[in-house]
């Protein structure tokens, strides 16, 4: 463990609501949110009910009463607010983002300009140049694999289809989940239970028990193969090489061969960002739980006396010892 250097916001009329990157915070007032420096210089005056904490291709995602737009790196508002629902990642993945106007879908550039026209059913995000989308509401509806040129790479019926990447399609057919390649041919089995999308090339799913509960949790690989057995009563997607996985009440972090690299003592934990994990802690001194950051291999990087934190966004974070007393912390990985 080491030693912090914390800055602290002195807050006066804002709460913390945030960090956003590039050394900037989200703060609120009165339900609306601004922008601010780490010296509380504010630089977005508090007039949007929402903005997203990412950051993508140079795009901040803003909300104003129920209606959508983009702000810039200079915190200028360069996509009108018009749009009543934008994708909830938030993000122009292969520069493109799903925007909604009425009941139907469609895509945007970063400069705002119509790229894929309105005419789909339900929100969708390219992930290496693909996209699953549709035209239908009906519970069983045709898919389409498309790419950004809008051609159809191959077509699936069934209630629900995601691409993340890998070449393998997450599939829910009435109920049934399964895993399929793009020539329909069965990667893993459809299963009444629970699967997770493709993250790391790793899906979590669950195991049924003999009265047909939900059980035990393990991952498959994209090839279909059990790589981690169903072991666990609960389990969270990989990022960064690591996954959280629960014993009992407590949680413990997996690498992607199933490995076990931190011990089954968390009451709460994050995904890794920056190399970094929040998690919850008992602390023996005050015997209360409290919050600190691990490495991937379960060392804190220091004590755990905080009631609250922010996950490190370029750099940095955000951790909070009583209500409104929250301090800046830069990653100890960068120091």
């Amino acid at each position: 463990m080491i030693d912090l250097e914390l800055k602290p916001l002195k807050l006066k009329k804002y709460d913390v609501h945030g960090i956003l990157g590039y050394n900037k915070l989200l703060v609120y007032k009165d339900e609306r949110i601004a922008i601010a420096d780490f010296d509380l210089n504010i630089l977005l005056e508090p007039k949007y009910t929402f903005i997203s904490d990412e950051i993508s291709n140079g795009r901040i995602a803003v909300g104003l009463n129920g209606k959508y737009g983009f702000l810039n790196e200079n915190l200028e508002l360069v996509i009108p607010c018009i749009y009543d629902d934008v994708s909830t990642n938030y993000k122009f993945e292969d520069g493109i983002v799903a925007v909604k106007i009425g009941d139907k879908w469609g895509g945007i550039d970063v400069n705002g300009n119509t790229v894929i026209d309105f005419n789909y059913a339900y929100q969708f995000n390219f992930v290496d140049g693909l996209a699953c989308v549709t035209q239908s509401t009906n519970r069983l509806r045709r898919w389409e694999l498309i790419n950004k040129n809008l051609d159809v790479l191959t077509t699936y019926d069934c209630s629900f289809m995601n691409y993340n990447g890998s070449k393998v399609l997450s599939i829910n057919k009435m109920g049934e989940r399964g895993y399929i390649d793009f020539d329909g041919k069965q990667i893993i089995p459809f299963a009444d239970t629970l699967m997770s999308f493709n993250y790391e090339d790793r899906i979590y799913f669950f195991k049924r028990d003999k009265e047909g509960y939900l059980s035990k949790c393990g991952f498959y690989n994209t090839e279909g193969d059990v790589v981690v057995p169903p072991k666990y009563s609960d389990a969270n997607v990989f990022s960064e090489g690591r996954a959280s996985v629960r014993k009992g009440y407590r949680y413990a972090f997996i690498d992607l061969d199933g490995n076990v690299k931190t011990p089954f003592i968390y009451k709460s934990v994050s995904e890794f960002q920056e190399g970094l994990a929040e998690v919850q802690v008992y602390n023996e001194i005050e015997e209360k739980w409290r919050y600190t950051f691990i490495d991937k291999n379960g060392n804190m990087m220091f004590k755990p006396e905080f009631t609250g934190m922010y996950s490190f966004v370029d750099g940095y974070g955000l951790v909070r010892k009583k209500r409104r007393q929250w301090f800046v912390v830069k990653n100890p990985l960068l120091v």
